[in-house]
């Protein structure tokens, strides 16, 4: 395989994972948000809505966090990170810049409790997208299924 179509394979790869760890991400904030719901009482949704709801969540976070992420993916390629503490550092990382975005823009709004609430169910969230990333990207590619150079 010559060098373009290496990288072309190469930024196959990362934009699968990225979307692949916003799928996860959705899914986990719509678990975390479904269990609090059903705690405090609020009706459930159904299983369509549910799918529905993840998927469209999973595509804003995409779109979001791409400013955010971005710059931790290029350098984990650039510096050839395989690492997963990178990755979850990476995930934490994200998740306080974004969290304390939400909170500088909604302190006067929202109270306190509800604000740190929703940011600790944030975290699992992040955390489980920045596995799945790196386990597509890094642990995948070498267990094998990496195009055959020749």
């Amino acid at each position: 395989m010559t060098g373009i179509a290496a990288i072309g394979c190469r930024i196959a790869v990362i934009v699968s994972a990225y979307m692949a760890a916003s799928l996860c991400l959705g899914v986990t904030l719509a678990i975390i948000s479904w269990i609090i719901d059903s705690m405090r009482g609020v009706p459930t949704w159904t299983l369509g809505e549910s799918i529905n709801t993840t998927t469209m969540i999973a595509v804003i976070w995409a779109v979001l966090l791409l400013v955010f992420t971005l710059p931790p993916i290029l350098w984990a390629e650039w510096r050839r990170v395989t690492n997963w503490r990178y990755f979850a550092s990476a995930g934490i990382s994200l998740w306080a810049i974004f969290f304390g975005l939400v909170v500088l823009d909604q302190l006067g709004i929202e109270p306190l409790p509800d604000l740190l609430f929703f940011g600790l169910s944030l975290l699992p969230s992040f955390m489980v997208g920045s596995l799945v990333y790196w386990w597509l990207t890094v642990k995948a590619v070498s267990l094998g299924f990496r195009p055959q150079t020749s």
